[in-house]
């Protein structure tokens, strides 16, 4: 296959829709993964709507992320179809704000599995393909909320620090793989997903994320292909996230370099 290609999980919609926008009008190909097939038909038809590029430019993937078997299963099937990927973006996310002692056991579990698991698992299977061919990058979405705790996200704080922590672990992993780690971590964003926070959202929530604002997910699609171009590792779009992104993990850069160092000469001595 001589296009370059993307897999998106929640590509339906959203952050994920937008970045497969950006892609294809680049030339590439695109594997988009949501839950419902309706919504990633009507994803194809916007994205093809406009563009002179041929219909199989965009493939639908229907599959629940937070499923593991399942998923696991429509990772294969693409893989036995395509080679390994060039870029993997895990965008499939879910998050239901409320007070702690209002959200359910479901709440916690459901943000796990879809937000860090469904993440973790895309990663699994794609990750063994880009390592043999030596390229590729993978942006794992995060969120503001993966850089500190915001009253009202007591399920989906936790669920996007953890994909943080991947993160981080990953980039260090894999230094020097020829596969890049990059983490996005975009403030609340005019997407879907927001609207249906906005039903079960806090008032003290509202307070708290109206000062910074909302962005557009073209805008946050924008700024991760252009960090994974520029090799950033973290991704933070607006000004507020940026500064955030900055004094929260102002040591951050030093401590990889560190890390990175120690990783070269432990692997230069093993040989």
């Amino acid at each position: 296959m001589g296009v370059r290609y993307a897999v998106i999980t929640g590509g339906s919609s959203g952050i994920g829709l937008e970045t497969a926008r950006l892609l294809v009008a680049r030339g590439w190909h695109v594997v988009l993964m949501a839950r419902r097939r309706i919504e990633l038909e009507r994803a194809r038809e916007s994205i093809l709507e406009h563009m002179a590029c041929p219909p199989d430019a965009v493939e639908l993937v229907a599959v629940d992320v937070s499923k593991r078997q399942e998923l696991e299963q429509a990772c294969k099937g693409v893989l036995a179809r395509l080679p390994p990927p060039e870029l993997v973006v895990t965008s499939a996310g879910v998050a239901r704000p409320g007070h702690f002692g209002q959200l359910t056991p479901e709440d916690f579990d459901a943000a796990m599995q879809t937000n860090y698991f469904g993440s973790l698992h895309t990663v699994r299977e794609f990750l063994p393909g880009m390592l043999a061919a030596r390229r590729g990058a993978i942006v794992l979405v995060s969120s503001g909320a993966g850089l500190v705790g915001i009253f009202g996200y007591a399920a989906y704080a936790p669920s996007k620090f953890a994909v943080r922590g991947l993160a981080e672990v990953l980039r260090g992993e894999l230094v020097d793989t020829g596969v890049s780690i990059h983490v996005s971590c975009p403030p609340d964003t005019d997407t879907p997903q927001l609207a249906e926070e906005n039903k079960t959202k806090p008032q003290e929530t509202h307070a708290i994320s109206g000062s910074a604002g909302v962005v557009s997910p073209q805008m946050v699609a924008k700024d991760i292909l252009r960090g994974v171009e520029r090799g950033q590792f973290l991704i933070a779009t607006g000004l507020q996230m940026k500064a955030l992104a900055w004094l929260h993990s102002l040591l951050a850069p030093v401590l990889r370099h560190s890390f990175d160092r120690a990783v070269r000469q432990t692997r230069k001595k093993s040989g």
